[in-house]
């Protein structure tokens, strides 16, 4: 099998409703979306590792206290998120490749959003 079909054919499908969606949007849902919920498991274990290495707890912390530590994550700790990019993008085809690297900064930012929605959404699992 084609290296580039085995990428697209292996994300688990995402239903959306079809609308006049900017391409950054499309390619939120229809690339990134399904990237992120194939590789949930990993992010969480990599996330995990990444916390405790800078020996962050969160036992006896309110949700709100450790939504706030994730939100520092991302802001303090700029090779979090550019771990969490590159395994983002290494299930990008070729193809979706090219039109991440022309949309690149408005694409990151939605990854992050994203990024930090499913982790804040599985806090019990951190």
């Amino acid at each position: 099998m084609d290296y580039q079909k085995w990428l697209s054919e292996i994300r688990p499908e995402i239903l959306t409703i079809n609308t006049d969606f900017s391409l950054t949007e499309q390619f939120q849902n229809t690339t990134v979306r399904p990237i992120l919920k194939l590789l949930n498991n990993t992010i969480i274990e990599f996330s995990k590792t990444f916390i405790a290495s800078l020996e962050i707890s969160f036992e006896n912390k309110t949700t709100f206290e450790i939504e706030k530590t994730l939100d520092n994550l991302f802001k303090k700790h700029p090779t979090f998120k550019v771990y969490l990019i590159g395994m983002v993008i290494s299930y990008l085809t070729t193809d979706e490749l090219c039109v991440y690297l022309e949309n690149q900064k408005t694409i990151n930012k939605r990854i992050y959003v994203l990024l930090q929605e499913r982790l804040k959404s599985q806090i019990s699992l951190l």
